[in-house]
């Protein structure tokens, strides 16, 4: 009876375990990568967009291509600890847009939208 309880203790146990680890792989939680979204809500497409972060004293940047209008696009980029990001889209008439440079931690996404008005970023803790 006694062993039949132990048992029982372990598989609760394991699965409380299990249902833990499975949740903060489906979160995203102790993920190291900041996840930056664009999204473009202008009638023309952006020609290209640029993500430049710096964290541990380095500075890098990643470039993608055209973003039609009505679409969005995520970048993925890995930081150690935190950093800061800055996103600059070029325009199809050659208009340059930068936005706000943002403070990111690991684990942080962004999402920086192209109207009109340039760019609005706004940041969420995790990605949830």
């Amino acid at each position: 009876m006694k062993t039949l309880k132990i048992l029982g203790v372990v598989i609760l146990v394991s699965a409380a375990f299990v249902a833990g680890a499975a949740t903060a792989l489906i979160r995203g939680w102790g993920d190291r990568a900041v996840s930056a979204e664009m999204v473009n809500k202008l009638e023309q497409p952006i020609r290209s967009f640029t993500v430049r972060y710096t964290t541990c004293g380095t500075k890098t940047e990643i470039t993608s291509g055209e973003l039609p209008p009505g679409k969005s696009r995520t970048i993925r980029f890995w930081v150690c600890g935190e950093g800061a990001s800055v996103v600059e889209a070029t325009l199809a008439d050659g208009t340059i847009v930068r936005g706000p440079e943002l403070y990111v931690e690991s684990g942080y996404s962004t999402t920086s939208t192209v109207n009109t008005m340039g760019i609005v970023s706004t940041q969420r803790m995790y990605a949830l």
